[in-house]
């Protein structure tokens, strides 16, 4: 339950909460490293690496292959069922969870 509201705070509540949506909605169905991210969503490198590790550091995300510069993020499967959530809450107070660009 603590989980929840900690995902919670780091996409809704805090500063940087709409730049790690986007972050999230671009992994959530395929992994990607930081470079793929950056270009993706047009955001610039050390933005993401930012946001990868207040995420990684709250176990929102893990990454596999770590130690190299090709290290690939994805969403841990117990944070999925968040998503979800977030996405109803954004739908109900008639906004939109940045998708992707592309």
């Amino acid at each position: 339950m603590i989980m929840k509201y900690v995902f919670l705070y780091l996409t809704e509540a805090s500063r940087g909460g709409p730049t790690r949506q986007q972050i999230l909605k671009c992994i959530e169905k395929t992994p990607k490293n930081n470079n793929q991210i950056a270009e993706e969503l047009s955001l610039d490198y050390k933005t993401i690496q930012h946001h990868l590790k207040v995420l990684m550091e709250n176990s929102i995300i893990g990454t596999i292959n770590k130690g190299g510069y090709g290290a690939v993020h994805y969403i841990h499967e117990d944070i999925k069922q968040y998503m979800k959530e977030l996405e109803e809450n954004w739908n109900k107070s008639g906004k939109t969870l940045k998708k992707k660009k592309g």
